[in-house]
């Protein structure tokens, strides 16, 4: 269930938002009648420019460091000293069997196409929040027109995509850190 997420987060966190819409909408009346909607809420905008912008940053930094590891770690294998056999051994057999071969984490992650697909739930994540971020800019300077309900709305749903996407990129990263900190 969590590969499928986060093989489509991105569609995931979309269907999610429209679901969401759609259950307002149905109470809409329910919702008029209970909530007062805010009058700030440019500055809860303004607020949300700022934290996606972080973010983004964040991501990019992250997803940087994960192409950098994998580089640091092929320019090792491809340095690493072979040990060299002498002649007896080469007669007698292997030491260790595939069966007994350790292989690190880092091997594991990086030998797998598992480096490829954590890079890509990231780099999704930041074009969620790309997205996000421009759809609040557009907003805030007004390039797109909606009434006040709406602009809540949609500030509502930037926000929850923002949410999603921190959560998802915070999760993936603590996978990565615990494959290179972890013995």
């Amino acid at each position: 269930m969590v590969r499928r997420y986060l093989d489509y987060a991105v569609f995931w966190d979309l269907i999610f938002c429209a679901i969401l819409a759609a259950v307002i909408f149905i109470f809409k009346s329910y919702i008029k009648a209970h909530f007062h909607f805010p009058t700030i809420i440019s500055q809860v905008g303004t607020s949300l420019i700022s934290v996606s912008s972080s973010l983004i940053g964040f991501l990019l930094t992250i997803i940087t460091v994960i192409v950098t590891f994998k580089k640091g770690f092929e320019e090792y294998k491809k340095n690493k000293p072979v040990d060299e056999q002498n002649d007896a051994s080469a007669l007698e057999g292997p030491e260790q069997t595939i069966f007994d071969k350790i292989i690190s984490k880092e091997a594991q992650f990086y030998g797998s196409s598992l480096h490829k697909k954590v890079a890509g739930v990231l780099i999704g994540a930041a074009l969620e929040v790309g997205l996000v971020l421009s759809t609040l800019l557009g907003l805030q300077f007004e390039l797109i027109k909606f009434t006040q309900v709406c602009t809540v709305l949609i500030t509502f749903f930037a926000f929850v995509l923002i949410v999603l996407s921190l959560i998802r990129s915070f999760y993936i990263f603590k996978l990565f850190i615990n494959v290179h900190l972890h013995k």
